[in-house]
């Protein structure tokens, strides 16, 4: 989803991201910052949903 992370910092739940933290990718921009849950980002729904307004 994210693509390649270069560098997360949060917590970790047995050797994944779990809990709060951030991810930067490989030119140290912020890729995600929020929840976790065993390795996977928890986007809200809302940023999930494609906008078809223009449709």
């Amino acid at each position: 989803m994210l693509g390649q992370v270069a560098t997360f910092q949060g917590e970790f739940n047995m050797g994944v991201e779990h809990g709060y933290g951030t991810s930067f990718d490989k030119h140290g921009l912020i890729s995600f910052q929020g929840q976790w849950n065993n390795g996977v980002p928890l986007v809200p729904k809302k940023e999930l949903v494609e906008d078809l307004t223009n449709y």
